[in-house]
């Protein structure tokens, strides 16, 4: 997974607030790097290159510790894989806001399968990625599932809206998490991570890294997992 080679010194510091980089030998190296991230894929050890999704990468968990960190950053080692969390989790629900500066919380789309996909204006990857889940929304949007995109940014709609209108990024519902509360609940440990949840707010799957979200493998492994929801 790629976090993106450069950014802001505001986005360095939101970065810190995410679990497992918040510590002093990390905050020491990442200062020094003059506004690099390299350093910081090297500490963490995340993979210096984008992985593609691959369908025979669609695998299941058998014996997934209920939301613990430990779980969660295990995707790490699966860049780009669907990984199904048995027995579902639940996360606690981050406090986040709409573009207008409104609290939101997830349990608006309680009753639907909700992708929820973290991100910022200044990940890379997070950019290659927002086309197919334009094209996802699409496609299997509707009153059973929704693409929830929840932006990272610092600088909140002051980064996100003129992002968004120069990318052409719309049909998204985009919330805005300024202080890095989601990025705490859900365990990223950088961006982009996806976390699917069943209408019942439980995790059932996670993405860790980019994804092609068109992969025909991946969008049969979604239908499969809604349809195992049952009817709401």
């Amino acid at each position: 997974m790629l976090l993106v080679e450069e950014a802001e010194e505001e986005d360095v510091v939101m970065m810190l607030r995410l679990p497992g980089w918040n510590t002093a030998r990390t905050k020491g190296r990442i200062l020094r790097t003059a506004g690099t991230l390299r350093a910081i894929l090297t500490i963490t050890g995340v993979l210096a290159t984008p992985q593609a999704v691959r369908a025979e990468q669609i695998v299941s968990t058998d014996a997934a510790p209920a939301c613990s960190a430990e779980a969660d950053k295990a995707g790490m080692r699966m860049l780009g894989t669907l990984v199904e969390t048995v027995p579902p989790c639940r996360h606690q629900s981050p406090e986040v806001t709409d573009r207008a500066g409104q609290p939101v919380g997830l349990e608006l789309w309680r009753g639907k399968v909700v992708l929820v996909n973290l991100w910022a204006t200044w990940c890379q990857p997070c950019l290659k990625e927002m086309p197919s889940l334009m094209t996802l929304q699409r496609t299997l949007g509707g009153d059973r599932f929704q693409v929830v995109a929840i932006s990272q940014d610092l600088g909140g709609a002051r980064q996100v809206d003129p992002y968004l209108a120069r990318n052409s990024l719309t049909g998204l519902d985009i919330l805005l998490d300024p202080k890095g509360n989601a990025g705490r609940a859900f365990h990223a440990p950088g961006l982009p991570v996806s976390i699917l949840l069943d209408p019942q707010g439980r995790q059932i799957a996670r993405l860790t890294g980019e994804a092609d979200w068109t992969n025909p493998a991946i969008t049969a492994r979604l239908k499969a997992l809604i349809a195992a929801t049952g009817p709401q």
